[in-house]
C-alpha cells in the first residue's frame, strides 16, 4: 500500500494532536542523559569555537548581570527572565511552568531533524526545549534584544546546553548594517523599526546590527545541507527576513515556521499580501499551524491568500503560525 502523501498525513495529525504529557514525563531525563552523553564533549568543543565567532556570546559569559534577572523553575530547568518582564504575559506563563509543548507537537513531523535556526530566539525556551526533546541535536539562536540575550546565554549555561543551543546578538533583517530595535515593556515584544519610524525617531529604540539571513548563514560556515527547520517569530519582520533569504530559500529542504500578524506586518511596512506572495514564490504548501476547523488544512500556497482570509484585518490582534515546506 502505497503511503498517503505528506500533508495529509501533516492535516491527520494537526487534526488529531495528541497530549503533550509524554513530552513534559521524559523532559528531565532526556535532559540529564543529553548531559551524560558522548555528545557533550563535542558541544564543548563546539562552544569554545562559538565564543571566538561572537564575541556577544563570550561577553554575556563573562557578564554578571543576575540582580536584573528573575530566576524560575520549569520542567527541572532553571530559566532566567528580565525582571521587567517576568511578572506579566510569556513571563506569567513561563512562572506557571509552561514550556512550548503544544508548538513542537504540532511541528515535529517536519521539525525533526539535524539543526536548527530559531530567528527570535527570545529566553531560549523553544532552542533549549527542543534540542532536549532530541527533534534537533543543535540550535543556532539569534535574539537582538539585550536583556533576552542575557537570559538566554544565562539559560544555556545554567543548564549546561553549551555547544547544543550556539546563541547570537544579532536581528535578521532584509539587509547587513545596522537597524533600531524598539524595545517594548513585554517579553516578547520586541521588535526592528521601518525607515519612517527610524525617521520619525523613538525614544525607546536603540542601534542594532543587523544580518540578512544568507549573509549570517555564510559568515558563521553554517552547514546548510543539515538545517531541517528555520523558526521566523519576529514581531511583523518576516517579510524582511525572507527577502534577505533567497539562497536559504532556494534550499528546498528545510521547512519555516513563521509566524503571521497582520497588525505587526503593517507596522513593519510590509502588508500581510506581501508575505502571501513570498510564501507563493517558495514554497508548495502551508499548514495553518493555529487555525480551527477548515482554516487547519494543509493547502497549497496558491491558495493561501484565501486560506488566512480571517487575518486580512492590519488592526486585528489575531495571528497564526504557518509551517511551510517545499513538495520537491
Amino acid at each position: 500500500m502505497q503511503d498517503k502523501p505528506l500533508h495529509e498525513r501533516l492535516h491527520k495529525l494537526r487534526r488529531a494532536l495528541p497530549s503533550d504529557e509524554p513530552l513534559q514525563h521524559v523532559f528531565r531525563a532526556r535532559h540529564a542523559a543529553l548531559l551524560a552523553s558522548r555528545r557533550a564533549e563535542e558541544a564543548r568543543q563546539i562552544d569554545a569555537a562559538w565564543i571566538e565567532a561572537c564575541p556577544a556570546y563570550g561577553e554575556a559569559r563573562r557578564a554578571s548581570a543576575d540582580a536584573d534577572l528573575d530566576i524560575v523553575e520549569s520542567h527541572g530547568l532553571q530559566l532566567a527572565l528580565p525582571r521587567a518582564t517576568s511578572t506579566t504575559g510569556f513571563g506569567a506563563k513561563l512562572r506557571e511552568g509552561w514550556l512550548p509543548w503544544r508548538d513542537i507537537l504540532s511541528q515535529r513531523e517536519l521539525g525533526v531533524g539535524t539543526v536548527m535556526i530559531d530567528i527570535g530566539a527570545n529566553i531560549g525556551t523553544t532552542s533549549i526545549a527542543r534540542v532536549i526533546l532530541g527533534d534537533v541535536q543543535r540550535v543556532y539562536a539569534i535574539e537582538p534584544e539585550p536583556a533576552n540575550f542575557a537570559c538566554l546565554v544565562r539559560n544555556i549555561v545554567a543548564n549546561g546546553l553549551q555547544g547544543f543551543v550556539l546563541p547570537d546578538a544579532s536581528a535578521i533583517s532584509s539587509r547587513t548594517g545596522q537597524g533600531m530595535l524598539r524595545q517594548a515593556s513585554g517579553l516578547g515584544a520586541h521588535r526592528l523599526l521601518d525607515d519612517k519610524a527610524v525617521r520619525r525617531g523613538r525614544p525607546d529604540s536603540f542601534p542594532v546590527a543587523t544580518w540578512t539571513l544568507d549573509d549570517w548563514v555564510a559568515h558563521h560556515g553554517i552547514d546548510v545541507p543539515a538545517v531541517s527547520l528555520i523558526k521566523v517569530d519576529t514581531q511583523g519582520w518576516e517579510s524582511h527576513v525572507l527577502a534577505g533569504a533567497a539562497r536559504l530559500l532556494s534550499a528546498h529542504h528545510p521547512a519555516w515556521v513563521i509566524e503571521v500578524s497582520p497588525r505587526h506586518l503593517h507596522a513593519a511596512g510590509t502588508p500581510l499580501a506581501q508575505l502571501i506572495e513570498q510564501c507563493q514564490a517558495h514554497f508548495t504548501h502551508a499548514i495553518d499551524l493555529r487555525g480551527e476547523g477548515s482554516k487547519a488544512r494543509v493547502v497549497p500556497v496558491s491558495q493561501l491568500g484565501e486560506a488566512l482570509g480571517y487575518l486580512d484585518s492590519p488592526t486585528d490582534a489575531t495571528y497564526t503560525n504557518l509551517l511551510l515546506y517545499h513538495q520537491s
